[in-house]
């Protein structure tokens, strides 16, 4: 589908190197799942404290 409508160079720019300068990314049905917007250290923060919660579940 994609790689009929972009070819296959554009394709594989936009997928697998990450250009999507050059290339079209469809984002349509994963933008209704975004809830909100974090920071990369709200990110970790949340990451490292589910994980510590998780540890003193399982001792």
């Amino acid at each position: 589908a994609w790689e009929q409508e972009l070819g296959i160079d554009r394709t594989r720019a936009a997928f697998l190197d990450g250009d999507f300068e050059s290339s079209i990314a469809y984002t349509g049905a994963g933008a209704g799942l975004i809830s909100e917007i974090l920071t990369v250290q709200e990110v970790f923060k949340d990451l490292v404290d589910g994980s510590h919660t998780l540890a003193r579940k399982l001792v």
